[in-house]
């Protein structure tokens, strides 16, 4: 699974450190994958731990940034 935010949380003042995500069957879940950490606006799920999503259900991203 591939997810970008690109120019999502800009702001030249504070500075953005780092980003974690996860994915979850409802918002703000991360039931499907755990928060996971990366330091730029993209970011790739880990093929070696394959994510249980069914075809025809909806999934959510959510981003946590660390300034």
């Amino acid at each position: 699974m591939n997810s970008r935010w690109p120019d999502v949380f800009s702001d030249n003042e504070s500075g953005v450190k780092c980003y974690q995500w996860a994915i979850g069957s409802k918002p703000g879940h991360a039931d499907i994958m755990p928060y996971t950490l990366v330091t730029s606006p993209e970011a790739t799920s880990d093929a070696d731990q394959p994510l249980s999503m069914k075809e025809g259900h909806s999934y959510y991203i959510a981003i946590k940034v660390s300034i």
